[in-house]
């Protein structure tokens, strides 16, 4: 008689929304693709092996999980097939904490970047146009003289116009990206069972 091999499955089930007021998109592609290979590669794996104390590489790990999407309820069921019942859920779980951890994070540190990109940015142009504010006036040729007024400089005055549209562009920049825009959320709905 031969000996059957027993092998047990589990599935860690992740709901995908939004926090901003007009939703995820559940119809944008591209978006669940990417989720699914954040699940799959890179980061993801690295953290799943780290957190079960796995001994082969991450890739090795990733390569017995599949990530599946249903785009019409917006979950995410990320599962694998494993030796016992115990590290089928050890591995799905690992992976479902991990993916909405690493995402969590990930879209932290893009809106912090750019909000620092974005100031350094006010920043230079408020230099620049302090350095041009003071070249737009000429001093008269004689300040005693009666009447004497200074007169302006047509191409600095240009130069701190294009550069005050600069600033204001950049500004509003920097206010939207302050203002909630909204963030992935993925939400535990059901951990494994094997």
């Amino acid at each position: 008689a031969a000996d059957s091999i027993t092998r047990y499955t589990a599935s860690h089930t992740i709901l995908v929304s939004s926090t901003s007021q007009g939703g995820f998109s559940f119809t944008d592609p591209q978006a669940f693709n990417q989720i699914q290979l954040f699940a799959t590669t890179g980061e993801v794996p690295q953290r799943a092996a780290a957190a079960i104390d796995y001994n082969g590489s991450p890739a090795q790990l990733a390569s017995t999980i599949t990530a599946i999407t249903d785009q019409q309820t917006g979950a995410l069921r990320i599962t694998t097939t494993q030796a016992t019942a115990d590290d089928a859920v050890v591995v799905a779980d690992a992976f479902g904490d991990e993916l909405t951890t690493y995402l969590a994070e990930r879209q932290d540190q893009l809106r912090q970047d750019r909000l620092a990109s974005t100031l350094t940015r006010l920043e230079a142009l408020e230099d620049q146009i302090k350095e041009v504010e003071a070249d737009v006036l000429i001093p008269a040729a004689d300040p005693t003289a009666p009447g004497a007024l200074p007169s302006e400089d047509p191409v600095a005055r240009a130069q701190l116009d294009a550069l005050s549209r600069q600033y204001s562009v950049v500004f509003e920049q920097f206010n939207s990206l302050q203002e909630d825009q909204g963030q992935l959320v993925l939400t535990t709905l059901e951990r494994a069972q094997p």
